[in-house]
């Protein structure tokens, strides 16, 4: 019989413009699953620094930019390459604070049926 795995996709996390500083602030809660797919949209007015851990520089997004992190391409096996469970995404502002939009992750995880 052949695996087969379903995507399932976490409830999104956001942070508002108006709470995105000079220093990292999480953006929602820590992942719940190991994480096949991100999508970064930084929808704010201002360009941004995010963080896969602590306080590291990782990505540096442009207002108005978004990101796609699919490090599962192709694979169909439930072990791999992922990012991991418990993962707490931050954010910084980069230059000029940003005054409109939001910053949002959007994760999806395979469930095997």
């Amino acid at each position: 019989m052949a695996a087969s795995l379903e995507m399932r996709i976490e409830p999104i996390r956001s942070l508002v413009a108006a709470s995105v500083g000079a220093t990292y602030t999480n953006i929602g809660t820590p992942l719940n699953k190991p994480t096949r797919m991100v999508i970064i949209q930084n929808e704010t007015n201002a360009s941004v620094m995010i963080s896969f851990a602590a306080e590291d520089d990782h990505i540096q997004m442009r207002a108005g930019s978004q990101i796609i992190i699919d490090v599962c391409t192709n694979e169909v096996q439930s072990q791999g390459f992922y990012i991991s469970k418990e993962t707490q995404f931050k954010v910084k502002y980069t230059g000029v604070a940003p005054t409109s939009g939001s910053v949002n992750i959007t994760s999806m995880y395979a469930r095997g049926s």
